[in-house]
């Protein structure tokens, strides 16, 4: 199976119309049956925009598998990638928001330290007097 057959058959299988594709990838629906039948080269623009479309890697329209293995793999992987992206975010805003707590309590800490040898020093200089 070829890229271009890969295409045709993501396209059958999720019963979109190639004026649909054409019109979410910005070319003419003429231009994209010329590239889907070998008429005109197919830029790797051209692919990128597709596998967007499908929410697939673009690598995968030039592998030799099933479609529907790809439309439904590639589809998982793409969403636990999205997922996972989304939990490191969350635990990057987490670890800095804690780092941010930590530096505020540590100024309190630090003050708190100072107030307290100032208050020593008071006493020590009450008791020689």
């Amino acid at each position: 199976m070829d890229i271009l057959q890969n295409i045709n058959d993501l396209i059958s299988k999720n019963k979109i119309t190639k004026k649909e594709i054409s019109s979410q990838i910005g070319v003419s629906r003429q231009h994209l049956y010329d590239i889907l039948s070998g008429k005109q080269r197919l830029y790797v623009e051209i692919v990128l925009k597709i596998s967007k479309v499908f929410e697939i890697e673009p690598k995968t329209l030039f592998e030799d598998k099933e479609t529907e293995y790809l439309q439904v793999n590639e589809r998982q992987e793409y969403y636990q990638r999205k997922r996972d992206d989304k939990t490191f975010d969350k635990i990057v805003n987490i670890a800095t928001e804690l780092q941010a707590e930590k530096a505020d309590l540590l100024i309190e800490l630090k003050v708190k330290e100072d107030r307290i040898k100032e208050l020593e020093k008071n006493v020590v200089v009450k008791k020689d007097a």
